[in-house]
């Protein structure tokens, strides 16, 4: 995280960690093989828990608004927490052998597989898919890991925006996105229609 995976070599790791090298290699016979252990399996993890926590989540008889915004602080919650992992993740993409970048992708095609059929079955909702649902799916993922990674930076805290507001903002954007046009079916009894919404 500080240095960058590029930049980070075993020795350093050894200092810093005050283990010797030969231990070090004993464990792990590479840079890459401490990679996977130290960042590659608990992303895995949190990938192999949002599809959980979205199946669970399916199963509770809220309102929609409620569940996709409990989803969404859920994933928010997850990528934030493993955020430094994440980040040095992405920053050694490059340097990733082609086995790791395997692993990667069959866990990412897991969750966003799991996240299409849970899709699917909430037509039970009264949902209607569109034809471009997956990549819906893995637009929404990257909004939510944007707004982990990157919301400290584009969105301050201010005393007008508190946390509570900003996970019903990110609800609201997810379920109508930017023209903000709710279906007339869910708009609320007595509200009126705007002709230029």
């Amino acid at each position: 995280t500080e240095r960058g995976y590029a930049a980070t070599t075993m020795k350093d790791l050894s200092s810093e960690t005050g283990t010797a090298i030969s231990v070090l290699y004993h464990h792990f016979p590479s840079k890459s093989e401490l990679l996977r252990e130290a960042v590659l399996l608990p992303f895995m993890d949190v990938v192999d828990d949002v599809g959980a926590s979205w199946v669970a989540l399916q199963d509770q008889p809220w309102e929609d608004a409620k569940l996709i915004r409990v989803f969404l602080a859920d994933l928010y919650d997850r990528l934030y927490d493993n955020r430094g992992a994440l980040l040095t993740l992405v920053s050694a993409q490059s340097e990733l052998d082609d086995t790791m970048r395997a692993e990667i992708n069959r866990s990412l095609r897991r969750m966003f597989l799991d996240l299409r059929l849970i899709t699917e079955e909430s037509r039970s909702r009264g949902w209607h898919p569109s034809d471009n649902i997956d990549n819906q799916i893995r637009m929404m993922v990257t909004f939510i890991a944007g707004m982990a990674f990157f919301g400290e930076l584009f969105m301050p805290s201010s005393p007008d925006s508190p946390t509570g507001d900003r996970f019903d903002e990110m609800t609201d954007f997810v379920r109508f996105g930017l023209s903000g046009r709710r279906p007339r079916s869910s708009r609320s009894a007595g509200t009126a229609v705007r002709d230029d919404a």
